[in-house]
């Protein structure tokens, strides 16, 4: 019987600042820099994909 999966997207769990924040001290606090990188990158494509949809109260 084949294993079932769904599609994960990180950037469903980035919508808020809060949840950027805390998923950027996880990937500092991991000291990898593989995660740091990676994490870095999904913030900035998610605070991009925010900016398409216009701006956020309290986000410079």
């Amino acid at each position: 019987m084949p294993l079932k999966t769904t599609k994960f997207d990180v950037q469903d769990y980035l919508k808020t600042p809060d949840q950027q924040i805390a998923y950027l001290e996880a990937a500092l606090e991991s000291n990898d820099p593989s995660f740091i990188a990676a994490a870095i990158g999904d913030l900035a494509k998610a605070r991009s994909d925010a900016d398409r949809v216009g701006p956020r109260k309290g986000r410079p």
